[in-house]
């Protein structure tokens, strides 16, 4: 079942069509990281930016590396940095970075550059058939000297509004409970 599962995952994942929106970067992250860790149990942060770009292919893409943190990061509270940043023309670079376990060899080789192999899930390789998709990169390394990984990837967008009110701003992504009706606008 969970073979079939990932197989379902990754079709859905590679076929999803590019839609560009304008969007609010911790409003997404803050619903990745409430879906997947309900009880509060890690931390996360993130940047505070506006974006216009895929806003589902990021969604897909940085659930996926978070899920795969929380899942495989060895540790009962986990701290997941994300940030956003414009990349070259054309392009935002997303990072997310933790301080757990790091990633396997095998997981590293597919996140680099290795082709898929029977002993790899396939969430890992969807993500980055979907990011290569739209002409972005992904890399992956585990942090020397500590525990922890950092995942980079570029993706096309580009920031929205003044970006020396947004780089290097992180906000606590813990906001009290809310209301299923209140959509991601509210958190611009």
């Amino acid at each position: 079942m969970d073979l079939i599962s990932d197989v379902l995952s990754h079709a859905e994942t590679v076929s999803t069509k590019m839609n560009e929106t304008v969007f609010s970067f911790p409003a997404l992250c803050h619903n990745i990281c409430e879906t997947l860790d309900p009880q509060g149990r890690h931390r996360f942060s993130t940047s505070i930016s506006t974006l216009k770009a895929d806003r589902t292919a990021i969604q897909i893409a940085l659930r996926n590396i978070a899920e795969n943190a929380i899942k495989h990061g060895n540790r009962d509270t986990l701290e997941i940095d994300i940030s956003v940043q414009q990349g070259m023309p054309g392009m935002i670079e997303i990072t997310l970075s933790d301080n757990g376990k790091g990633f396997s060899d095998a997981a590293l080789k597919i996140m680099n550059g290795g082709r898929f192999r029977a002993d790899s899930g396939y969430g890992l390789f969807g993500i980055k058939r979907l990011i290569s998709s739209r002409g972005g990169t992904l890399i992956a390394r585990n942090l020397p000297d500590e525990e922890g990984a950092i995942v980079r990837f570029s993706i096309p967008g580009t920031l929205v509004g003044n970006e020396s009110t947004l780089s290097g701003t992180m906000q606590e992504l813990r906001m009290p409970p809310r209301s299923p009706l209140i959509t991601d606008r509210f958190f611009a």
